[in-house]
């Protein structure tokens, strides 16, 4: 082969490459446009968690969303995302869950086995993480049997045949607030 011809397959390979990146580059931030309720909305660039911290829950706020605690860089030094829905988690004092750590207070937690606590842990994440409502994550976990408890505003999820959640669902506000982890009745 000549050289003109090895530079035509080396411009070739990169056009193709660059094609190929690009493309890839929009499915990724398109992919993430969209998520249920819970939605990425593009931010700029984002430096670090203290910038998110400082970025996203205004402009999640904006877009009549809260800050689920998730961002993420999209193009890099370019474009972040932040991930924003509608639904929180509070533990049982009312303060809010952190996206971080979508565990309960010692005081809350009960020991249950490992696979209903991953079940547990797949709930949470639903809401902390993607903003989804109550109805949506149900649907999403499936088998749960969610159902409202007698003459209460107490629900419940079933983890396993004996481990649920008991929670209680703000429509106002948009909380979910976590009563009890565990057992299998309301404590």
């Amino acid at each position: 082969m000549t050289t003109k011809s090895n530079q035509s397959i080396s411009k070739r390979a990169l056009m193709f490459c660059g094609t190929a990146l690009v493309t890839a580059t929009a499915v990724v931030s398109f992919s993430g446009e969209a998520s249920a309720r819970g939605r990425n909305i593009n931010a700029g660039p984002i430096w670090d968690n203290g910038h998110a911290n400082r970025v996203c829950p205004n402009l999640c706020r904006q877009n009549q969303l809260k800050w689920t605690g998730d961002w993420v860089t999209t193009i890099p030094n370019t474009m972040s995302v932040c991930g924003c829905g509608e639904w929180r988690v509070l533990d049982k004092n009312g303060r809010v869950i952190n996206p971080g750590n979508p565990f309960p207070t010692k005081d809350v937690r009960q020991d249950i086995p490992r696979a209903a606590w991953r079940r547990y842990v797949n709930w949470m994440g639903n809401f902390v993480h993607k903003g989804l409502s109550p109805w949506e994550n149900d649907d999403t976990m499936g088998d749960t049997n969610m159902q409202r408890l007698n003459n209460t505003e107490i629900w419940e999820i079933r983890l396993n045949g004996f481990h649920r959640v008991f929670f209680t669902i703000n429509n106002t506000d948009k909380t979910v607030q976590i009563v009890q982890v565990g057992g299998h009745v309301r404590q």
